[in-house]
């Protein structure tokens, strides 16, 4: 029996990691994030010294990929997955970033979620975090 891929999108700081770790928590499910935890001095380096948008973008996108690889082995072993930020997010803030590349090809290589929750709060208690 294959497993369920649960992703949660929404911009920075509206509790989608609080609220995908509770999720996995609860079903038992592999939580993961996009970039992988393990990244988040190369993420860090990228925002701060990248300055062309389609660099960052490649480099987010490629993050997607690398999970999307692991996301498959655990749904075939069976397991459930949860995401905190997967290819929407990725898609969103590229185009805000002022990127011109059209990964629509990626998008087609990645394992696609059974189920998205599109994560909001409002602008005010968003800053107060």
């Amino acid at each position: 029996m294959r497993g369920r891929l649960i992703v949660f999108e929404g911009i920075d700081g509206v509790g989608k990691t609080t609220l995908s770790r509770l999720v996995a928590s609860a079903l038992g499910a592999v939580w993961m994030t996009t970039p992988d935890v393990d990244d988040r001095v190369v993420r860090e380096r990228v925002d701060r010294a990248w300055y062309e948008p389609e660099a960052r973008q490649l480099y987010y996108a490629g993050s997607v990929v690398h999970a999307s690889g692991a996301i498959r082995r655990h749904l075939e072993e069976g397991r459930d997955v949860v995401v905190d930020r997967y290819w929407l997010s990725t898609v969103a803030y590229s185009e805000i970033g002022g990127s011109t590349l059209d990964l629509a090809v990626v998008e087609h290589a990645l394992v696609a979620a059974d189920a998205t929750v599109f994560v909001v709060l409002p602008e005010i208690e968003r800053l107060a975090r």
